[in-house]
């Protein structure tokens, strides 16, 4: 585990990731990205080939990390203390309606990290 940007505002469980693991955590922020040697990186920070190469391979993963919101959206939902059936009945279609709705791709592609991953593209001059 390295962190070359240690600062108070990295979340705690990012300083904290394996190597060549993708922590699911990382697509719920704006500000990081993890690498395979668990560095963290500010986006700000990192080059346009760094940035195109990380949206390269979330799109190829796209399917597996949609998996893996699915069923951890599916655990919190089963450990939801709802008062009525119809607070679960309400958070069970909430999160059926959103999987449904959306292709792997586009579920990506509303995730916090892409867009924060896209805007930062935006903001750089294009060669």
């Amino acid at each position: 585990m390295n962190n070359d940007n240690p600062a108070p505002d990295i979340p705690d469980w990012a300083t904290h990731v394996t190597p060549d693991t993708l922590d699911p955590r990382v697509l719920d922020q704006t500000d990081i990205w993890v690498n395979r040697d668990a560095t963290v990186l500010r986006i700000t920070a990192m080059s346009t080939d760094h940035i195109h190469n990380v949206l390269t391979m979330l799109t190829e993963r796209a399917s597996e990390l949609r998996l893996s919101s699915l069923l951890d959206a599916t655990y919190q939902l089963m450990n939801t203390d709802t008062r009525t059936v119809d607070d679960a009945e309400r958070l069970a279609w909430d999160l059926v309606r959103t999987y449904a709705d959306l292709t792997h791709q586009q579920w990506l592609e509303t995730t916090a990290l892409v867009i924060a991953l896209r805007t930062e593209l935006a903001t750089r001059p294009t060669p």
